[in-house]
């Protein structure tokens, strides 16, 4: 088999997987969706804009094929046919040390000149901001490395598939992740209990959970002069060979769409991007999770 066979084959397997995603959706529902938060109308020269569809398709195709997007409209205009078918790192992090001003606290209501003398003036320093730096960033320290960004929390089922998405920023703890998530997931993929590793075991969500009748399946974790029982180790070892498939999903965002730095600054935009990673790589895995419960 000659390179250009090998080229001309992957062509094809692509092709072949977009096809698949255009036979199995069902586009109407989507495009409802879509139309209720965007209005067509004209661009700035009067010609008409793209459909919303259409719109969204694009940002999946750009999540699937890592594409810029001058990339993605360049990929519309020659191929069209196309169309049819963990920590969040920003690059715009805080650089240096961190500088502050002072500042005079001064109330500009009408007082007298003695009582304004009597309170005096107030000093407090305020924090400088640097030009292109996202301030809802934050820093963490992870692995002894450090990241300045956000943190994705997701929940999947048992198949790897993302069933919600949870944003925060970096330096919010494991813990508070865990009741937006389950307000999010449907309440049949809670049924056989929830998995998580050690961050989010604390007694809210002990407690969480037991008021939600939902099987806890949290990892224990050791506190000093408390260390696990034989138990508890055992009981986190069963747990680890079935919480590794969210760890999977982590994975295959990585591997196939280079997630992980964030494209948007603030947090409601970057939550918006996860969201698309994790519809993305949904429909990226199931034709596949289709053909391999039908041949199971």
């Amino acid at each position: 088999m000659s390179f250009v066979s090998h080229y001309v084959e992957r062509r094809r397997r692509k092709n072949t997987f977009l096809r698949q995603i255009n036979q199995i959706i069902n586009r109407c529902p989507i495009e409802k969706e879509v139309n209720k938060v965007y209005m067509r109308g004209l661009s700035v020269d009067g010609r008409p804009l793209y459909p919303g569809l259409l719109l969204f398709k694009m940002l999946l195709l750009q999540t699937w094929y890592c594409l810029s997007d001058p990339g993605i409209e360049d990929m519309v205009k020659e191929r069209a046919a196309l169309v049819d078918a963990s920590i969040t790192n920003t690059p715009r992090r805080p650089k240096g040390k961190t500088k502050y001003e002072i500042a005079e606290d001064r109330k500009e209501d009408l007082q007298s000149e003695k009582s304004k003398q009597e309170e005096g003036k107030k000093i407090k320093l305020v924090k400088q901001k640097q030009p292109g730096v996202d301030e809802q960033g934050r820093w963490l320290k992870k692995g002894g490395k450090l990241h300045y960004g956000l943190k994705k929390h997701i929940a999947t089922d048992q198949e790897g598939l993302v069933t919600s998405v949870h944003s925060t920023t970096a330096n919010e703890h494991d813990r508070k992740g865990l009741k937006p998530l389950l307000k999010k997931t449907p309440r049949s993929k809670v049924k056989k209990g929830t998995y998580a590793d050690k961050g989010y075991k604390v007694p809210d969500n002990d407690k969480l959970l037991e008021e939600l009748n939902i099987k806890n399946r949290l990892q224990h974790k050791a506190y000093r002069n408390r260390p696990l029982t034989k138990w508890k180790i055992r009981f986190n070892k069963l747990i680890s060979k079935d919480r590794y498939i969210v760890e999977c999903s982590f994975g295959g965002m990585k591997r196939w769409f280079r997630t992980g730095v964030a494209k948007y600054v603030g947090l409601d935009k970057p939550h918006t991007q996860h969201v698309l990673e994790a519809i993305a790589y949904n429909l990226y895995r199931f034709p596949r999770n289709v053909m391999f419960n039908v041949l199971r």
